[in-house]
């Protein structure tokens, strides 16, 4: 067999391994229920320190959508850096308002920032959610220990006051889009999904994947590890597969927090 075959057998397995998660094509998160969380925010070009606290007054603040980059809407200037395009950095702060209500089922809710520039610092009614130096990374938090029912305020800082930090062009602020991720107690990971092909014989392919799954369940947890019969992905009706990849990689609900799920996959082809 070619080795082109055996790149389609890959990406079989993939398609199959992502179709196991609730995938936003728009998002980058990987598991649960994303929503964009762009609209309605507050923005001030200023380092108040207590921007971060719920009860702060910001009624005075800048409305407006993301993604919002602060830098371009400056004066240029010959004395600032050429790697910024000539315009200006500094500290602003973003707010939103936004209400929750519980929904059934979708105990757990996440933030996730596809981009801030940079040096960020995320808070949510006053809790510090966790900082972020670099600007070109995505990255998220768990909004759930400190959520209440109703109204809740989302501040964040982003810090460019070292503005002459890049060789082109950056931007500041929250450039990229924003998401508020629903999920259930035990999910799949973000970034959680994986898989290598291990062995490669004749007609015949092994395959092994590892899904991380974040589950808050108590007690001794059942083996997370499962495989699937000798080439028994080509007995489906499926021609690629992936009606019994999706069924291999089923794992076991009671797996601990953050545990590695382990599949061997064997593939064989049919012609």
């Amino acid at each position: 067999m070619g080795t082109l075959s055996f790149i389609n057998i890959g990406r079989a397995a993939l398609c199959a391994a992502l179709s196991l998660t609730t995938f936003c094509g728009e998002a980058q998160v990987s598991f649960g229920h994303p929503e964009k969380f762009n609209d309605g925010w507050l923005f001030n070009l200023d380092n108040i320190e207590e921007s971060s606290r719920p009860e702060f007054a910001d009624s005075t603040w800048r409305t407006l959508n993301l993604p919002h980059d602060w830098s371009i809407e400056g004066t240029y200037s010959p004395d600032l850096a050429s790697g910024t395009g000539y315009l200006p950095g500094g500290i602003g702060w973003y707010r939103k308002h936004f209400t929750y209500t519980p929904t059934p089922g979708l105990e757990k809710t996440y933030i996730y920032f596809e981009g801030v520039y940079n040096r960020s610092e995320v808070y949510l009614n006053g809790h510090l959610l966790g900082k972020r130096p670099s600007g070109y990374a995505s990255f998220m938090y768990d909004l759930t220990p400190y959520l209440k029912e109703g109204d809740n305020v989302l501040s964040v800082k982003a810090d460019h006051s070292r503005y002459a930090d890049s060789r082109y062009y950056t931007g500041s602020g929250i450039y990229r889009d924003v998401w508020l991720v629903k999920a259930p107690a035990s999910h799949i990971a973000q970034w959680g999904v994986g898989f290598e092909t291990v062995a490669v014989k004749g007609k015949k392919a092994t395959v092994k994947g590892n899904v991380a799954i974040e589950n808050p369940a108590k007690g001794n947890p059942r083996p997370c590890r499962r495989e699937s019969p000798p080439c028994g992905v080509c007995r489906g009706k499926d021609s690629q597969g992936s009606r019994a990849l999706r069924r291999a990689l089923s794992w076991s609900g009671n797996c601990r927090q953050t545990h590695a799920s382990l599949q061997t996959l064997h593939i064989c082809r049919r012609h």
